[in-house]
């Protein structure tokens, strides 16, 4: 009788707590309380995609020179629930010695909805295969690489979005 309890204990925790954890829990507590602050939100059904999903965020987005083990600095979506560009990618800082590393504004508007984030470090990429996310029709520089973190939003179908900060601005690149 005492293994009938334990199972019927077991599969209520299943049915009833774990849908708790992708309602408020896709983001690290840290984060969600940057998000609150901002007037944002973990990004509703996130993970309700087939196939492997990246999470909304990242640790580690500043030079680890200046955050050694990556806990000092992180990117994540979160999601504002309204107008045409409800999303919003944030970079998050945990103390100012550090916001003089990011020279660009720290949150990008977004329209499309956000995919499991990753950085590139190590990748050279020609700044004019992006365009300014202040100004679309302009590309980035010619003959100029990218030096440093660019921050890829990358779906389970192949499409991404990648974000890189040059000169105080945002640039972006979308694949399909």
């Amino acid at each position: 009788m005492n293994d009938c309890r334990v199972l019927v204990s077991l599969v209520f925790l299943l049915f009833v707590a774990l849908p708790l954890v992708g309602q408020d829990g896709t983001l690290p507590q840290t984060l969600r309380e940057h998000a609150r602050q901002i007037g944002c939100s973990e990004v509703g059904g996130f993970y309700d995609h087939p196939g492997r999903v990246d999470p909304p965020y990242v640790w580690g987005y500043v030079d680890s020179t200046l955050d050694r083990f990556g806990e000092r600095s992180a990117v994540y979506w979160c999601d504002r629930k309204a107008g045409p560009e409800r999303y919003l990618l944030v970079v998050w800082v945990s103390d100012t010695s550090l916001a003089t590393a990011q020279r660009c504004p720290p949150t990008i508007a977004w329209h499309n909805h956000p995919y499991g984030l990753h950085l590139l470090r190590n990748e050279r990429l020609p700044l004019s295969a992006f365009w300014y996310r202040d100004n679309p029709r302009q590309n980035g520089p010619a003959g100029q690489m990218t030096e440093g973190p660019v921050i890829e939003s990358n779906s389970y179908d192949g499409l991404a979005a990648r974000f890189y900060c040059h000169a105080g601005r945002w640039l972006v690149q979308q694949l399909h």
